[in-house]
């Protein structure tokens, strides 16, 4: 009997049924499937959803940090040793997938990767199609699609299988990339291409990583060709900036809706808390950003400026620093690399006074409707849809890059003490829900 091994960082309860009936299937055409996999590490700790099976063979993961990044060590190279094919995540952290796939380069065990390093629309391999075809070979009435850019899937060969199926096609659009040769968002690159033709894309280390490649040319024809062969797409958008710039791209021909994102209100509310007694900050206010990641296009370097302008009287607190600068923070400041709950973040949230949202780039921020819903106003800049959620008295936009104007805003509303209506029925995510299924009834009928 063949074997194949997979190499996972860990295998979340979700994809239990997938991995379950991936392994079956090949098990039915002789090939032993074992997935290697550690456990969660850094905020997926926190999910409390690492599955365990009898195809799974545990591995330990050691994780260093080199200047700001983590590097994952594993002990999957004796279990790779014998196997016939190994399937690996894309290229990045992780030394055992590095590993791999320069072993398999010098003639080594054949290494296949879960997704594309050069193209996220190259052609299929055979594994890769047949566990696409698998996926919906049970005839859907209704596949939903969302973010497509995690170098994980194939976009012909699901775009073939799409129209073979007959079922109807929904696709959220969570940022830009469905429409651009690479890029996720272009605004702070200062990018138009996307309006006539992809090429030469100033991008290539952001988000989805080209690791220094150029295909934006080829992926730009290809999703046009692509999503133009589709005649049971329908798109849907967070916010209605979204919605518009799709109506100017080569999407235009396909049926947008907007619906935007909710939360769960009955856990983000405004909370009792002891932060300020616990930080010593009784007699501040306290400005907060929150992001899971805090960059340059994110605004983290307004945060500086901004601490600048507000004086003695504030603290600023940022959730999700890199760990680097929440171990030694500006005076200031008060950093989390992370909080350790969502009860903690929603503690937070509720003792800031204004919730700052400098982004840069960004389609339908939930962090403003998280701080909101807390009682907290936010103040955000002109930038996408962040603007859409903060209106009436849920707080104030200024223009992007504005700091006088922000910290004059911001003033004010630390002056008149003032808190946002924490009950936000257009922000419930079950009425997010109950749009989506009326949707999935429309699709259908």
């Amino acid at each position: 009997m063949k074997q194949l091994v997979i190499v996972q960082p860990y295998v979340p309860t979700y994809r239990v049924p997938f991995f379950e009936g991936l392994v079956n299937k090949l098990g039915e055409i002789g090939i032993e499937c074992r997935v290697l996999a550690g456990q969660p590490t850094g905020t997926q700790r926190h999910r409390n959803d690492a599955a365990a099976a009898d195809w799974i063979v545990e591995i330990p993961y050691r994780e260093i940090s080199l200047w700001g990044r983590s590097l994952k060590f594993g002990g999957a190279g004796r279990h790779v040793h014998g196997a016939d094919a190994v399937i690996v995540g894309h290229i990045g952290t992780s030394w055992d997938t590095n590993k791999a796939v320069l072993n398999g380069a010098m003639g080594g065990t054949p290494v296949g990767l879960w997704g594309h390093i050069k193209s996220y629309v190259s052609h299929a391999n055979p594994l890769g199609a047949t566990v696409e075809r698998w996926q919906l070979s049970n005839e859907p009435d209704v596949v939903h699609l969302h973010n497509l850019h995690g170098y994980y899937l194939n976009m012909p060969l699901l775009f073939s299988a799409l129209q073979l199926s007959g079922a109807r096609v929904i696709w959220t659009l969570h940022d830009c990339w469905a429409f651009t040769g690479h890029c996720t968002h272009f605004a702070f690159a200062g990018c138009d291409k996307w309006r006539t033709h992809c090429g030469n894309y100033p991008q290539k280390c952001a988000y989805p990583a080209s690791y220094g490649l150029d295909s934006s040319k080829r992926n730009y024809d290809d999703k046009h060709r692509l999503t133009a062969s589709m005649t049971n797409l329908t798109l849907v958008t967070p916010s209605e900036w979204l919605a518009e710039l799709v109506g100017q791209s080569f999407l235009k021909e396909h049926p947008v809706e907007i619906i935007k994102n909710g939360i769960d209100q009955t856990a983000f509310q405004p909370t009792a808390t002891d932060f300020k007694a616990t930080h010593g900050i009784e007699d501040k206010f306290v400005v907060l950003g929150v992001a899971s990641r805090w960059t340059e296009r994110k605004g983290a370097l307004d945060f500086i400026k901004l601490s600048r302008r507000l004086g003695p009287d504030y603290v600023i607190v940022l959730v999700g620093v890199d760990p680097a600068l929440a171990r030694r923070p500006p005076s200031t400041f008060i950093t989390f690399a992370r909080t350790e709950s969502q009860v903690e973040l929603v503690s937070i949230y509720s003792v800031a006074d204004v919730f700052f949202n400098p982004t840069y780039e960004d389609n339908y921020p939930t962090t403003n409707l998280e701080a909101i819903c807390c009682g907290t106003p936010v103040v955000t800049y002109e930038t996408g849809g962040s603007p859409e959620s903060v209106t009436g008295d849920r707080g104030a936009v200024v223009p992007q890059g504005d700091l006088d104007r922000a910290a004059m805003v911001i003033a004010e509303f630390c002056g008149q003490r003032h808190r946002t209506p924490s009950s936000q029925p257009e922000f419930d995510n079950r009425l997010m829900c109950d749009r989506y299924l009326a949707l999935y009834d429309r699709a259908e009928s």
